[in-house]
């Protein structure tokens, strides 16, 4: 019985994590694609953009599982959201990166 027990609940993680996961790619997809539609990006543009997000939403995902602390895990996601544009500005002509600032601002402006 305990190993049913077990055995289910390892099942249940795995399916806990692998949508989890399916979720982060989704976002990432609808990022990189709304930047794409947005600049014009070339594949490979798109495929850094789509890289960089899915990397940005793991680590998101890893603080909120390490931080109990809501102003430490504030702190955290944060710091990690500040490093967006630079890896953006890594895939982006200046051109395209200046746009995307722009947009940016204005939507956060917005808010």
């Amino acid at each position: 019985m305990k190993f049913i027990l077990l055995f289910l609940s390892i099942i249940i993680l795995s399916l806990s994590t692998q949508a989890q996961q399916v979720k982060q790619e989704e976002i990432a997809q609808k990022v990189a694609r709304k930047i794409s539609d947005s600049l014009q990006l070339t594949k490979q543009q798109f495929t850094g953009i789509y890289n960089h997000t899915l990397d940005l939403q793991n680590r998101k995902i890893q603080a909120w599982q390490q931080f109990q602390n809501r102003d430490s895990l504030r702190i955290e996601l944060q710091r990690i959201e500040n490093g967006r544009d630079s890896l953006y500005k890594m895939v982006l002509n200046k051109f395209q990166f200046d746009t995307y600032l722009k947009k940016k601002h204005i939507l956060i402006s917005a808010i």
